[in-house]
């Protein structure tokens, strides 16, 4: 006889239990039964029934005798487990069977947990902020408990929330040691714990340090000062004030951090008045150091002679603009001036006059030498003699003519070059010579060359190669020794040339040498075709997105070889056939290679091959140099740090026989050779290297084990 339990649940973990429904069953074992008894249960049901059970002799009969469901309260955190136990008994014949079963019960799931309490942040220095808060928690058994803190800082310069600082749940206080300078910042805190995070905790606003106002400016207005700055400060709204200081003594303050300004209103006419300026913010009230000086501030006095600027030295016929620079000693503006100017050696003067702050006056001047000068008022006594500065020394001034220039080559209209000299004709009425001239070519309303030509040379070569069938503008202007530009003269040009007949090109590849063979035939010039007078020829091995230069300057109908294109892969050649204009017209022809030998090429003209044929195997290395992998305190996880420079090594290794020794011998050679060499390989490898490692050892029955290693370097 045997007693079972069967045990099933259901129910929300969220909700804080699950119920679970217990099963209990009495089994015989094929002897015959007919009794009653008391099933005594136990654990997490708990009670006595009352039970019957009856079989046949032979018979094994199951019975459900009872099924009862219990509530089982969870436990946030940790499972909890539930235990059933079942006795029989005795019974009829004394034994008293008994079954034990439990089931494991998940955790109840944590919730978020509650804010901080009593967050504050407060400022102790600068780039020091002090935050604290209480916790608010239950422990780990609790509904919400912390795992940890997060401290936040807003920066009002970007308006931006920023996590910086991840603390142990028991923390209460954190240093910023980093708080920004000259900014407006706030502070939360946020508790997190499995289940999510709580409401951030606002700690309040810190107004760090203001930046000092730079380029403090005082200038007089009458009988006032208009003090100004400026003020970096970012956002300028956390400002909340300036102090303006005289000498050192706070004379005004202005409120808010907008307005950067502030007028001296009837200041002391026996003083002189140099000005700094304070800002100052609140929350913490706080100031930034004091500025640099503002300039000296004079009470009203004439101001000293005006600086002469321009022009200086040469000028054309017509109106001339005389530029000067009031000088006051009192900052005040300029209100008034009178500039004088004479042919030299006249006795009198042409004298006009300028009202307000214009520092400049457009004269009448014809060729030949003149002298000017200029005087001003500021606020001191405008118009009247008295307050007028000295008159400043005179300055001498040529008038002469601009150069004129005219472009003799190229002629308007078509040109059947691809090259152009230009040349121009200069002149100059006083017989000044060319200093310079400037050239400039444009295609399209877009200057594409320009080319500055010093001293008298009349012709420049251009770079620009011109293309067949496009229009070109050709803009020309001189420079007297006066330093004085001419207008420009222009030519507008169509090309139009003939090219030569494009070349025939046949590449065949070599595998015992492992090169390409490159034979060029130029067909006679037909009636609309230029001779054919050199070729070039350069090699793409990535499918015509870059080229590279084979030879140049070939003489026509020639042949050549290459032994740097690919060995297993295609190569593009194109060979331009060039004429003496110059023109050229090309042919493109692709090279399909299919070695299987690796191949190394130097030596000191670079015709120093060897082929790998029997056995060849690589085994390629790549590596990122300088990568290292640090860690730092407060990350879980490590820290890669690596630079841009790479690593391609590979490991050669290949099979020689005896009759191959011309082969060993150059392979010699290249291990002996200073400088890089080129390594193709089956794989389509095709990169400059070092050679290094070479080892040559003799095998049984005739043959020749190699081994070297490659590691790729720029070509050099």
């Amino acid at each position: 006889m045997s007693v079972g339990i069967e045990l099933g649940m259901w129910g929300n973990p969220s909700s804080g239990s699950m119920t679970v429904e217990a099963a209990y069953f009495l089994r015989s074992d094929a002897y015959g039964h007919n009794w009653s008894n008391v099933l005594h249960r136990t654990g997490s049901i708990s009670g006595d029934v009352e039970v019957s059970f009856q079989s046949g002799f032979g018979q094994t009969v199951v019975k459900e005798v009872a099924r009862q469901r219990t509530t089982v309260a969870l436990k946030y955190g940790a499972t909890t487990r539930a235990n059933f136990s079942a006795q029989l008994g005795p019974i009829w014949n004394g034994g008293r069977p008994e079954v034990t079963a439990g089931v494991t019960l998940p955790a109840r799931p944590h919730v978020a947990p509650r804010p901080p309490k009593n967050p504050a942040a407060a400022w102790v220095a600068d780039r020091r902020t002090r935050v604290t808060w209480e916790g608010d928690y239950t422990g780990a058994t609790g509904a919400q408990p912390w795992s940890g803190v997060r401290v936040q800082r807003y920066t009002g310069s970007d308006k931006t929330w920023r996590t910086i600082a991840v603390l142990p749940w028991s923390a209460t206080a954190f240093d910023d040691a980093s708080a920004p300078l000259n900014e407006h910042t706030e502070y939360a805190i946020v508790a997190y714990n499995s289940a999510g995070q709580s409401p951030a905790a606002w700690a309040g606003t810190v107004n760090t340090r203001p930046a000092t106002p730079v380029n403090v400016q005082a200038v007089k207005d009458g009988q006032d000062v208009i003090v100004s700055w400026e003020q970096k400060s970012s956002p300028i709204s956390y400002i909340t004030g300036y102090d303006v200081l005289d000498g050192g003594v706070v004379v005004g303050q202005v409120q808010g951090g907008a307005s950067q300004q502030w007028t001296h209103v009837g200041p002391s006419t026996s003083t002189t008045h140099t000005y700094t300026v304070v800002a100052k913010t609140i929350r913490p009230a706080l100031s930034s150091a004091q500025s640099l000086p503002s300039p000296t501030v004079r009470l009203l006095a004439p101001p000293d002679a005006p600086t002469l600027v321009a022009p200086s030295g040469y000028a054309t016929p017509g109106q001339v603009e005389l530029t000067w620079v009031h000088t006051p000693t009192d900052a005040s503006r300029q209100t008034r001036a009178e500039v004088r100017h004479r042919q030299q050696g006249a006795s009198s003067w042409t004298t006009s006059i300028v009202t307000g702050q214009a520092q400049k006056s457009a004269v009448d001047l014809q060729v030949g030498s003149w002298e000017w000068q200029a005087r001003t008022w500021g606020s001191y006594m405008s118009g009247q003699e008295q307050g007028a500065s000295p008159w400043a020394a005179v300055k001498t001034l040529m008038v002469v003519d601009a150069p004129t220039v005219q472009i003799t080559n190229p002629p308007d209209g078509t040109v059947a070059v691809s090259s152009i000299t230009v040349s121009w004709a200069y002149w100059q009425a006083q017989g000044s010579a060319q200093a310079g001239a400037q050239v400039e070519v444009a295609r399209g309303g877009q200057v594409i060359e320009e080319k500055q030509v010093q001293g008298p040379a009349t012709q420049a070569a251009l770079d620009t190669r011109f293309e067949d069938g496009a229009a070109y503008t050709i803009t020309i202007r001189v420079r007297s020794g006066h330093g004085i530009w001419s207008e420009v003269d222009t030519r507008n040009v169509t090309v139009d040339y003939p090219e030569p007949p494009a070349p025939l090109v046949e590449v065949t590849w070599d595998d015992q040498l492992g090169q390409a063979l490159i034979q060029i035939t130029n067909p006679a010039a037909g009636a609309d075709q230029a001779e054919t007078v050199s070729n070039t020829v350069e090699r793409s091995v990535d499918g015509g997105a870059t080229w590279e230069p084979v030879a140049t300057d070939l003489p026509v109908s020639a042949a050549l070889t290459d032994r740097e294109g690919l060995s297993n892969g295609q190569t593009q050649y194109r060979v331009s056939a060039v004429s003496a204009l110059p023109s050229s017209a090309s042919t493109t022809v692709t090279l399909d290679a299919e070695s299987w030998a690796i191949w190394l090429t130097g030596g000191q003209d670079g015709t120093t091959t060897v082929g790998l044929f029997y056995d060849p195997e690589h085994t390629l290395a790549p590596a990122l140099l300088n990568r290292e992998v640090h860690h730092f305190a407060g990350r879980l996880l490590g820290v890669e740090m690596a630079g841009t420079q790479r690593s391609r090594v590979i490991g050669i290794s290949a099979t020689l026989l005896d009759e191959d020794m011309p082969l060993l011998l150059r392979l010699e050679e290249l291990a002996l050779t200073p400088g890089p060499i080129l390594y193709r390989d089956p794989a389509g490898r095709r990169l400059f290297a070092s050679l290094s490692g070479v080892q040559l050892s003799r095998q049984l029955s005739t043959a020749w084990k190699v081994k070297a290693q490659v590691e790729e370097v720029g070509r050099g």
